[in-house]
């Protein structure tokens, strides 16, 4: 899930970002497919005893027994299905004491005396996770399925060492792929013939540890594998056989003890940063300082195009983050590798997130920081569930926690705050919105990490009705801005300012918007990305998923037109793109910003300013020492008005320009 930069060798410093979502949720197949998926699924359900013998399983409890090499251990699990929540104890049999562990999916926990926990860590904490799906997996239900499941090829169960010869392989079997509460990849094994499920794969695990059943009985309703077989390929298999299985009302109790401790209902957690892009009207939002597990203090990208968080794989390496498995990344230049890797908290401010799998992968460098600022986090789709607001109008970053307080209620007119209609299809996959321009509509990825106020691609031009061929809108003005994401894949978008973009009441009038279009370039996985630029006018911008909406809070540049918001033009782009000439220097007195890129058929490009020339000064002030957000808005002309520069060539001769 990479960040998108410029394809020249200076110019690969330069960031604009990327969507992060995971590969699953990309598929176009899967949607062909749900057909399939649900008759399978339905004939499963028919297995099981029918739907009422499913919801009579909500609650859960089962008895039984662990041979392992370790010796013979019973166990007592504990299962409610909504809101989930795992309770498994293990005793040995020779007065050892019990050992307790609980997860809701997410965190683990070790009760303790006086209804309090300890929190689990590392390899305990994602075993909890992984028995927790194990013995919550055979109640199966299609909405737990839905926009997240994809059938794979018909295969012959493989013959790992240790299973008795009933169930070693020639079941011919159908994968059903699908996500399991701890943010693993599962996939189930059905018999073709009677969708009998035969095991599962976690398939984040490398080697991957299989499941496989036997021995069917019923119990009340259901019929259920009484044994299991659990193991890694190639090792003897641990086998657990299940003695008794009740249906009751979980008491609560039995859950309690989560040391996650609540959110304030307002919190400010964190600075926020604005950094404009050389692009008028386009920019990203940088948290200055979280914190990874207690090992590091790092610059985080505010990104809601990301689906769960991602680490810099440099960083990833130094703070010692457990990897987990191999993963791929989904982005603007195409798919990159990764590796799935645990982190125990990640902390911003005073508020935790705890126990997550993070994509570790190579960002490229946002273009106006220096080495130290680089971003090394992205923070996405784990930060939603807190009701951020992103208050850019005192530059910080708040958190509403649950229940979700309405912006309105926070803002100081709450007569400017309009809310949008947000959806996500599930927990992992992107928030989306519909955008239009020109009367026509497409739906479009909601992604802050993106700097520009919209990116289409050649299926979202051809929704709305323009043309889709790069000579045309090289005609129309449109400018080549090239462009990679991680792992070294360039493309090149054009730059082309449209007459005006809409979103729910808010109208941007003239913004700068990338096509997605041309050989080069291949498909984005969306329509459309509405990015950070979209916002520069509101004041705060809050998400509530609890209501599946984006509100928004009027700024000072907004016109109000009745119940339209109008946003006018953020200038004429000149073509440079800029960044600091010495980063370990940035501030220094002396620093001057090196003009990284020309942008073809630009007004700077057209005035003979070239990639290594240096800006002495903007309109007379000096811009040596001068912050890179500064140099960057200074270079943002408004429409009919001109800029003075004085250039350093790389000869050393300074000359005055006029642009545009």
């Amino acid at each position: 899930m990479p960040l998108p930069v410029p394809d020249t060798p200076l110019a690969s410093r330069f960031a604009a970002r990327t969507l992060l979502i995971g590969l699953a949720a990309l598929a176009p197949e899967l949607r062909a497919q749900a057909a399939e998926v649900q008759a399978l699924i339905g004939k499963h359900l028919e297995f099981l005893g029918g739907r009422a013998a499913l919801v009579a399983a909500g609650d859960f409890v089962e008895t039984g027994s662990i041979q392992a090499p370790g010796g013979l251990l019973h166990y007592r699990a504990y299962v409610r299905r909504r809101p989930f929540a795992f309770r498994q104890e293990v005793s040995r049999g020779d007065g050892a004491p019990l050992l307790v562990r609980i997860t809701d999916g997410r965190h683990a926990w070790r009760p303790l005396p006086g209804g309090k926990g300890e929190l689990l860590a590392g390899g305990e904490a994602r075993i909890t996770l992984e028995a927790a799906f194990f013995d919550g997996m055979r109640y199966v239900e299609p909405e737990e399925l839905a926009g997240r499941a994809g059938l794979g090829p018909l295969i012959t169960l493989p013959r790992p060492g240790g299973l008795p010869p009933e169930i070693r392989g020639g079941f011919v079997v159908q994968a059903l792929a699908y996500a399991a509460p701890g943010g693993a990849t599962i996939q189930l094994h059905f018999d073709v013939g009677d969708a009998r499920l035969h095991g599962l794969v976690n398939a984040d695990e490398s080697p991957q540890r299989y499941v496989r059943y036997a021995d069917w009985r019923q119990f009340g309703p259901l019929r259920l594998p009484k044994v299991r077989y659990e193991g890694v390929v190639g090792e003897a298999p641990v086998r657990v056989e299940l003695e008794e299985l009740r249906f009751v009302n979980a008491d609560t109790a039995l859950f309690a003890g989560n040391p996650v401790a609540a959110l304030p209902r307002t919190l400010v957690a964190s600075t926020l940063e604005l950094l404009p892009h050389a692009i008028p009207g386009a920019a990203q939002f940088l948290l200055p300082r979280v914190g990874l597990d207690a090992r590091a203090a790092v610059a985080a990208l505010l990104d809601t195009g990301a689906a769960q968080t991602y680490v810099a794989a440099g960083v990833a390496e130094r703070a010692g983050l457990p990897a987990l498995s191999p993963m791929h990344t989904h982005g603007n230049a195409g798919v990159a590798s990764a590796t799935r890797c645990w982190l125990d908290s990640l902390r911003i401010g005073d508020w935790r997130l705890l126990q997550l799998d993070v994509g570790a992968v190579e960002f490229p460098q946002i273009l106006q920081l220096g080495d130290d600022a680089q971003p090394a986090v992205v923070l996405g789709g784990d930060l939603f569930s807190a009701g951020p607001v992103l208050d850019l109008e005192r530059g910080r970053l708040l958190l509403r926690g649950a229940p979700v307080t309405p912006l309105a209620e926070l803002a100081a007119a709450p007569a400017k705050v309009i809310t949008l209609p947000l959806h996500r299809d599930h927990g992992r996959a992107p928030l989306t919105l519909v955008v239009s321009i020109g009367g026509a509509a497409v739906t479009a990825v909601f992604d802050t990490g993106m700097h520009v106020p919209l990116r289409l691609t050649a299926t979202g031009l051809a929704r709305l009705g323009l043309p889709v061929a790069v000579a045309e809108w090289r005609l129309r003005g449109a400018m080549p801005m090239g462009m990679s994401g991680a792992g070294g894949r360039g493309i090149t978008d054009l730059l082309v300012q449209i007459e005006a973009l809409r979103f729910g009441t808010v109208v941007l009038e003239r913004p700068w918007v990338l096509l997605a279009i041309g050989e080069a370039n291949e498909s984005a996985p969306y329509e459309a990305a509405l990015g950070g630029g979209a916002l520069l006018a509101c004041a705060r911008v809050g998400i509530d998923l609890s209501r599946n909406l984006l509100e928004l809070e009027a700024g000072g540049r907004v016109r109000m037109d009745g119940e339209q918001w109008h946003v006018p033009p953020a200038g004429q782009f000149l073509g440079l793109l800029t960044g600091p000439g010495d980063p370990g220097a940035l501030t220094e007195p002396g620093s001057l910003p090196v003009v990284v890129e020309v942008a073809p058929d630009s007004p700077a490009s057209a005035a003979g300013i070239a990639a290594g020339d240096r800006i002495v000064a903007i309109d007379g002030e000096s811009c040596a020492g001068l912050e890179p957000r500064r140099w960057n808005e200074k270079l943002w002309v408004r429409e009919g008005n001109r800029i003075e520069l004085r250039i350093r060539k790389r000869s050393g001769e300074d000359v005055r320009i006029v642009l545009p």
